[in-house]
């Protein structure tokens, strides 16, 4: 059988096109993995920043929205990668203005994620116990095993799991209470709240990038209220390399409530 110059120029043209198709499939699926490898799921305070830095919380300080922020924008941003949108300063506080909640210590929870927006660097492992401000973020420091970023100075904040901490924190929750009914790692954060269709989702409810068990990596967020009926989340993202608020396009999906914090801050608050 003999073939035609026009039927090798189509085998060609195929093949060349399902090599290209290979190759970026490749590509998105390193740069995703890039991405999940940023995120630490339990992740060690590093030994040079490690320790609390504040005693418990007694009496919550009260927050405001930053409104010097380099992140606040007179208009959303949206994230290419993950199709979210990042709120602009505006857009915030009007989330702010259109909550109702339960008790002051949800009010509290979400003015202190809030007031962290733009000012605290993402960073590998960071945790922290601190009330209010802590006076490490921003210090270069070496961070530890376990990332792309390892080895190298950078200022040293939060990673989304110690963000989560440090918010729930502000409440009125000791440290100790929160390491053990909050948790201080996504796992642990995961493991101690329960499933809730996207639906119910209110202030200080935690949404996640991946399930456990099967997960290796993940990505935490809280709910921080709707905007123009949509939730919103709070996180230190490592894309942004900040603390953001978001919708949540396609990073977040799986939605979860830490019940313990209903019944803890109905008690330390009456």
């Amino acid at each position: 059988m003999r073939f035609t110059p026009r039927f090798y120029k189509i085998i060609i043209c195929f093949l060349t096109a399902l090599l290209v198709g290979v190759s970026a499939a490749l590509i998105g699926v390193s740069a995703e993995l890039r991405e999940l490898e940023a995120y630490a799921p339990d992740v060690a305070v590093p030994t040079a920043v490690a320790g609390a830095n504040s005693a418990p919380l007694t009496t919550a300080p009260a927050y405001a929205v930053t409104t010097t922020s380099a992140i606040f924008t007179a208009e959303p941003v949206q994230n290419d990668e993950f199709c979210y949108d990042v709120l602009s300063e505006s857009q915030i506080n009007a989330v702010l203005a259109g909550n109702v909640y339960p008790n002051d210590a949800y009010r509290r929870l979400a003015e202190a994620c809030v007031s962290l927006v733009g000012q605290v660097r993402y960073f590998w492992g960071g945790k922290s116990t601190a009330c209010g401000w802590d006076a490490r973020w921003g210090v270069p420091t070496t961070v530890g095993p376990g990332s792309d970023t390892s080895g190298t100075v950078r200022p040293f904040g939060l990673d989304c799991s110690g963000f989560v901490s440090w918010a729930f924190i502000q409440t009125g929750l000791s440290p100790s209470d929160v390491s053990g009914y909050i948790g201080d790692g996504t796992r642990k954060q995961w493991s101690c709240s329960s499933a809730i269709k996207w639906e119910e989702l209110r202030v200080g409810d935690l949404v996640f990038m991946n399930e456990y068990p099967h997960a290796a990596e993940n990505h935490v967020a809280i709910c921080v209220g709707h905007y123009n009926g949509e939730p919103v989340f709070a996180h230190c993202s490592y894309s942004e390399n900040n603390v953001v608020v978001t919708t949540a396009g396609n990073l977040f999906r799986y939605a979860r409530r830490q019940w313990s914090f209903a019944d803890l801050s109905n008690g330390f608050m009456e």
